[in-house]
């Protein structure tokens, strides 16, 4: 009569939804940031780019594909001038009190969209 030990292992997987933090994704967060600060501090932008900054995102999805490959480096690179634009429109019409009270987010906006990939401390 010999002894059976039983293992019994938990085999629940954690799902994992933390995605991969492109420079697009950055981007498109620096331009709904300043749309958000717009909208609080009642200034209305040249252009919200709502729309145009969700479908680029998803433009540059598989980006290595033949077919989409120059497609998405488009789209790589467009975000980075709207989020661009976005924050010197919103510096240009903010008044100076608005501008000192938001001064800390839009450097670290204009220092994450123009980060170089050798820069030390990145955002």
């Amino acid at each position: 009569m010999h002894h059976c030990s039983w293992h019994l292992s938990d085999t629940t997987v954690q799902e994992n939804n933390t995605t991969f933090p492109t420079d697009a994704k950055l981007y498109k967060k620096v331009i709904d940031k300043c749309n958000k600060i717009a909208d609080k501090e009642d200034i209305s932008l040249r252009r919200s780019y709502v729309r145009e900054s969700k479908q680029l995102l998803r433009d540059t999805y598989n980006g290595k594909h033949p077919k989409r490959a120059k497609q998405a480096k488009k789209a790589r690179k467009r975000p980075k001038t709207i989020a661009n634009t976005q924050i010197r429109d919103l510096e240009k019409r903010m008044s100076s009190i608005q501008q000192s009270e938001h001064k800390k987010d839009l450097e670290l906006y204009k220092r994450a969209v123009n980060q170089q990939k050798d820069d030390k401390d990145k955002v």
